[in-house]
């Protein structure tokens, strides 16, 4: 005869909030981390428990991008300059 205290509930609601804990992505690098995190443990960014819900687009093509249309400006400036000239 099996007694109250012997039979199996399964885990309590805070075992299960303790150990299934959902994850985000950094907003800065795009690394997974949980959505309580404060620092992210890749780029140590402060993010306060504030994720992404999809991954941002990759650090490096947003830096890649941003290079590519600062020279093209440049380039731009320069060209109308010696048209100017």
């Amino acid at each position: 005869m099996a007694h109250d205290h012997d039979r199996d509930e399964g885990p309590s609601e805070e075992d299960l909030r303790r150990f299934n804990r959902d994850t985000g992505y950094c907003p800065d690098c795009g690394a997974e981390v949980s959505d309580d995190a404060d620092i992210c443990p890749s780029c140590y960014a402060y993010i306060g428990g504030e994720v992404a819900s999809r991954p941002p687009f990759q650090q490096w093509y947003r830096r890649r991008s941003a290079a590519v249309v600062i020279i093209a400006v440049l380039v731009a400036f320069v060209l109308l300059a010696f048209r100017l000239w």
